[in-house]
């Protein structure tokens, strides 16, 4: 983990309980989708996980490298517009163009944490879930949630995780941890294993509007991840 914060006391818990089952683990095949800026539309920015390795997120501290994504558009756009919403303040109005992508991805090993038969007997799932990671993050703290991040980037390659915001699941791949096999139809090659490769397309290109408050896509008070 970088060393600008404090690490978790959490950390050797939660590797310690993921070594022991095995069961929490296993393949995750399938597209999901992100929401970015056009200006960071192009296959190497949306592969990197670099802007996640500056400023962290729920599952990653800064100093790692994480891709977040959603396994539904829908939910995609939900994510972001309510970042943006909630983290900066923004008005609807202020939201510039997003372009909607598609990373196909086959990895060998991902921790489901959306299975409550295993993760509700073993882990505080929504305390993970509403931990306010960012005012840990600004005490110079590792939070909760990222310890246990920290602690998948040992043995694992992503975890599949429910949304906070709404019913749905997102799917955070740690690029610097694909495993030899992990692999799929690529267009274009990141930084990466050549036997673990991504495959990224362009959906569409839109504006937030304030039709997205009232109709389907209305996201939920949360925070981003």
């Amino acid at each position: 983990m970088s060393g600008t914060l404090e690490a978790n006391l959490f950390y050797n818990d939660f590797r310690a309980l993921l070594s022991q089952n095995e069961e929490l683990f296993g393949p995750w095949s399938g597209v999901i989708f992100r929401s970015v800026s056009p200006q960071y539309a192009r296959p190497g920015d949306i592969l990197s996980g670099y802007g996640s390795y500056q400023a962290g997120g729920r599952w990653n501290a800064p100093g790692i490298y994480a891709i977040y994504g959603s396994l539904e558009p829908g939910l995609a756009a939900d994510e972001s517009f309510n970042f943006l919403l909630q983290h900066f303040g923004w008005q609807n109005r202020d939201i510039p163009p997003r372009m909607l992508v598609g990373i196909r991805a086959s990895l060998r090993v991902v921790l489901d944490l959306t299975d409550p038969a295993h993760v509700h007997t073993l882990l505080d799932l929504e305390e993970l879930l509403l931990e306010d990671w960012r005012k840990t993050n600004g005490e110079r703290k590792e939070s909760r949630s990222q310890a246990l991040g920290r602690a998948v980037t040992d043995l694992a390659e992503g975890i599949l995780t429910p949304s906070r915001i709404r019913n749905g699941k997102n799917l955070v791949i740690y690029p610097r941890r694909l495993k030899s096999g992990a692999r799929s139809k690529f267009w274009a090659r990141i930084n990466c294993p050549s036997s673990a490769l991504l495959h990224v397309y362009m959906l569409a290109q839109w504006k937030f509007r304030r039709s997205l408050l009232h109709g389907k896509g209305n996201p939920k008070k949360g925070g981003y991840r």
